[in-house]
């Protein structure tokens, strides 16, 4: 089990993933990430895909809290969590400091929660 980061209040899911430019796998990093159910697709903060060095893909609309919506630019990069490697997933840039990983990625694993001991179980299906 892997303990919830008290970096958070409430404390939440959090671990260290690694994220790869997927044309140049010399530009890679690890970075924190936060378990998100509620975002569709994951989400890289900007410094992130600045130093990735990563190129903006196409467009799409999102709508996010109260409905807003925007155009933002889809990014693809290598993820790799918990020993699995994830090739050319699609994300979007946000202003945050921490990687939000949204259902597209988590919906291929097998997660349990354990919010009253603050730890969770993330591994491979």
């Amino acid at each position: 089990m892997i303990p919830y980061s008290p970096l958070l209040s409430p404390p939440a899911p959090m671990l260290n993933i690694i994220c790869r430019n997927p044309y140049d796998a010399t530009k890679q990093t690890e970075h924190i990430a936060q378990l998100d159910t509620g975002c569709d697709i994951t989400a890289l903060p900007s410094e992130l895909i600045s130093k990735l060095e990563l190129e903006p893909k196409r467009a799409i609309g999102i709508a996010g809290l109260a409905n807003q919506s925007a155009e933002v630019s889809l990014y693809e990069v290598q993820i790799e969590i918990v020993g699995v490697r994830m090739d050319y997933v699609e994300v979007i840039e946000w202003a945050g400091n921490e990687i939000l990983l949204g259902r597209d990625v988590l919906n291929e694993f097998y997660i349990i929660l354990d919010g009253q001991m603050r730890q969770f179980e993330m591994r491979a299906m």
